[in-house]
């Protein structure tokens, strides 16, 4: 059977006896129905893997044995960030799941002239975002953030950044990360399902990104934010084994 994992504090940790507690504690017990005896995984995002052994079982924790560790192999390498804009019905919670399973290390969610009304429950994204992580065996969950659009500007300006712009006819994607390659650090932006308008398109290039094309065909903007994630990543080198 395949071990669970739950994500854990340092300071849970008393030597080697772990508590656990919250809604760690409540998946565990009070959904598992793990008892005494049980062996789990517990993460800290220190890049570890902690196996452990329940050893006692409380009405609102659990405390649990560490037997040994090893080094986290879902960790990405690369430090990639997607800024996506908000999209309607449950369009955010499938960016964000995705995003985690691809390796992003960050998910910023923020509001674009073609956004019209508040669209993200942070809550839920994060908690989205913990449960892909557990199933994808990363060590840490990735940071979830709400922003607006003169934030993402401002972001553009602090690492190389690639946007997803379906006018653009003189740069493909497979152009600008042919120079991104050595690059540790990256930035992904995508638009609404309305796109970006040309004057935003224009003030990401100011702010120095790379407008890129993802192709002749138009893409549905959860499609284009998984495709540009994915392909990035694989160039990269974060999909080898």
């Amino acid at each position: 059977m395949e071990l669970r994992r739950f994500f854990v504090k340092n300071s849970d940790f008393d030597e080697n006896i772990v508590t656990v507690s919250g809604a760690e504690f409540v998946h565990a017990v009070k959904v598992l129905r793990y008892k005494v005896g049980y062996k789990i995984i517990l993460s800290t995002g220190d890049g570890w893997d902690y196996m452990a052994e329940i050893t006692d079982v409380g009405k609102d924790y659990f405390k649990a044995k560490i037997t040994s560790k090893t080094p986290n192999k879902g960790m990405p390498t690369h430090r990639v960030t997607l800024c996506q804009a908000s999209l309607k019905g449950g369009k955010n919670d499938f960016v964000a799941q995705k995003a985690v399973e691809l390796g992003a290390s960050e998910i910023v969610f923020f509001d674009s002239e073609n956004v019209t009304e508040k669209r993200v429950q942070k809550d839920r994204l994060d908690k989205i975002a913990l449960e892909a992580a557990k199933q994808c065996h990363r060590a840490a969950k990735p940071e979830i953030k709400v922003s607006d659009f003169s934030k993402i500007l401002e972001l553009s300006k602090t690492a190389p950044t690639i946007a997803a712009y379906e006018d653009e006819e003189e740069f493909s994607l497979s152009v600008a990360l042919e120079k991104l390659r050595d690059q540790k650090e990256i930035i992904l932006v995508v638009g609404s399902e309305g796109g970006f308008t040309k004057k935003e398109a224009e003030a990401l290039k100011d702010a120095g990104a790379v407008l890129v094309s993802l192709g002749k065909r138009i893409l549905r903007a959860e499609t284009a934010a998984v495709s540009l994630l994915a392909i990035t990543m694989y160039e990269l080198g974060e999909m080898n084994a």
